[in-house]
């Protein structure tokens, strides 16, 4: 019987493009936002690449010319993703045969007519911080206009806290994968402990609607492990006397405490609750759905009375 055959995996060791063609500082400088600019200040600043086709063959792009890239660069618009991709896989190749410069064919911001330029490979990595910059951009845009929306309500304290921080937070310090949860999540990860607050219930039960999960039983139940990570963090940063003070029934303490001590591992809000056209009806902490927690790591502990009537006591709207 013949053997059978065994496809080769082949692995790039290469240097990563970014340290192969480093963007040059006067560039940097020039034309992309400074990782100390805070959050406030990057909203305002002028990304102003955009994204077409490109019309020419990636595999004859490349050449051994060199071209001064500053002046050119604000009119040229970005690659799409896949052309990109295939620009950057086709780059390394150029660079171990010690070319330098491939050539943009497509439409600028000044003509839409197609125009071939000579630019430095660097200019791919510059592309590629434009864009991550432009969506940190977009998603803090929707965090400042999920913050207006409050302006005048009972959450004045915790808007002008997170716009305070956002004028001192680096903007790309919100951009690690493990935060996630998007813009209003991260917005209330720099507010620490505040948003446990029994005041600000209904701010975290609207953050939590956003992972409503259906149940067969026609119940719904808000429970999301990153949500569960985050709270934990923040309720062991509290001191026990801190966490014993707050205005918070028994088993609200009991799963603070619990916390604190690093006996529970994960935390949830199972609630009755009632899907309707203004939203999602909820009922009050401490009367039907009790927050409460879990020590075997993958449950949740429902502390509910003993009535099915679901409760009109306040509504949560979806964002």
């Amino acid at each position: 019987m013949d053997s059978p055959e065994v496809e080769e995996i082949q692995v790039d060791t290469r240097v990563p493009l970014s340290q192969r063609a480093p963007i040059p500082e006067n560039i940097r400088k020039h034309l992309l936002p400074p990782k100390t600019l805070s959050i406030s200040n990057l909203l305002s600043f002028p990304l102003w690449v955009s994204t077409s086709t490109l019309t020419s063959s990636l595999a004859v792009n490349f050449s051994t010319d060199i071209h001064h890239a500053q002046a050119i660069l604000p009119t040229l618009h970005m690659p799409t993703y896949f052309d990109y991709i295939a620009l950057c896989a086709e780059a390394q190749d150029a660079l171990d045969i010690e070319l330098q410069s491939f050539i943009y064919c497509g439409p600028t911001t000044v003509s839409e007519k197609e125009v071939s330029i000579v630019l430095p490979i660097w200019v791919l990595n510059f592309w590629e911080e434009i864009q991550s910059a432009r969506e940190a951009q977009k998603m803090w845009k929707t965090g400042t206009e999920w913050l207006s929306e409050r302006i005048g309500s009972s959450v004045m304290p915790y808007y002008d806290l997170a716009s305070n921080l956002m004028g001192n937070i680096p903007w790309n310090a919100t951009l690690t994968k493990e935060w996630g949860g998007g813009p209003v999540t991260s917005l209330s990860r720099f507010c620490g402990h505040h948003w446990l607050n029994d005041e600000n219930m209904i701010q975290l039960g609207n953050l939590l609607t956003l992972e409503l999960r259906a149940k067969d039983d026609h119940r719904k139940q808000i429970q999301t492990s990153w949500w569960s990570s985050l709270l934990i963090q923040q309720m062991r940063e509290l001191s026990q006397e801190q966490y014993g003070m707050s205005r918070r029934t028994a088993s609200q303490r009991g799963a603070g405490k619990a916390l604190f001590y690093d006996e529970l591992d994960q935390l949830a809000f199972p609630v009755h609750v009632e899907l309707t056209e203004r939203g999602v009806t909820l009922p009050k902490s401490g009367t039907r759905g009790k927050p409460g927690g879990s020590t075997t790591g993958s449950g949740s502990l429902v502390q509910e009375d003993d009535t099915d009537e679901p409760s009109n006591d306040f509504t949560l709207s979806f964002d």
